[in-house]
């Protein structure tokens, strides 16, 4: 599905908006991270907690070479290995 403004201005187009399947699962996983975020923050620390937020990078990237086959480079990769040893710095000061 393209992105067209104007479909954001008739219910016909916010019907089709609403029975793509990829924007309702979409919402549906930003809903569910947000109650998930709020749980983490209940139960951690915030300067232990938040620079778990950078694992999305990781995840993403993952993702993109197993769903969509995404080509995953060398600078992707060492980038990748930063954050991780990031986390694994800020998760043990």
């Amino acid at each position: 599905m393209e992105f067209d403004p104007s479909l954001f201005l008739s219910l016909s187009g916010l019907t089709k908006i609403l029975v793509n399947g990829w924007i309702p699962a979409g919402i549906v996983c930003y809903f569910l991270s947000m109650v998930l975020w709020l749980k983490a923050l209940k139960l951690g620390e915030l300067s232990y907690v938040y620079p778990l937020i950078s694992l999305n990078f990781v995840i993403l990237t993952l993702a993109g070479y197993v769903i969509f086959s995404e080509e995953v480079t060398l600078t992707r990769i060492l980038g990748i290995a930063l954050i991780i040893l990031g986390i694994l710095v800020a998760s043990r000061s």
